[in-house]
């Protein structure tokens, strides 16, 4: 997701906030405003943005088996996010691996019950994610290769 600012001010908040401009490749740490009391907002910002939400095949093939994922080249942001989902009371994974010419980091969660207290406690607002969330309830699965106007179309 490229997101792109014409402002000076807000180009100089973010600097002042400690956020960095560009990729997060380079960052070197997380802002030490983002508290205990931030921490699921600034996650739900960066699930809206980077996250995935899934849904793999059961044994009889049907994708009803919720799986939230977030994947960066960034160790620091990596690091920070499945440390706060933990502390939230996740059962987050966190892998590292070697994908293509660089290190690539992963934060993953699986299950139902782990999707339920996402939504309880973090959330999302993004539709891409929130369609999914909505076909999931109401039949039980969530088909892949859809897009989101064909999901908000289904409902």
């Amino acid at each position: 997701m490229i997101v792109i600012l014409n402002s000076k001010e807000v180009i100089e908040k973010k600097i002042k906030l400690g956020l960095p401009i560009g990729n997060k490749i380079n960052l070197k740490r997380i802002p030490k405003w983002i508290n205990k009391k931030l921490i699921p907002h600034f996650i739900r910002g960066l699930a809206d943005a980077d996250f995935c939400l899934s849904f793999k095949k059961n044994r009889k093939g049907i994708h009803c088996e919720p799986r939230i994922e977030f994947f960066t080249n960034n160790r620091v942001l990596a690091e920070f996010t499945v440390k706060a989902l933990r502390k939230m009371g996740f059962k987050a994974a966190f892998e590292d691996t070697m994908n293509r010419q660089y290190k690539e980091f992963r934060v993953r969660m699986y299950g139902k019950s782990m999707l339920q207290k996402w939504m309880k406690t973090i959330g999302f607002y993004n539709p891409k994610h929130t369609s999914k969330i909505m076909l999931f309830d109401k039949l039980g699965k969530c088909s892949i290769n859809i897009s989101t106007q064909e999901r908000l179309n289904m409902l």
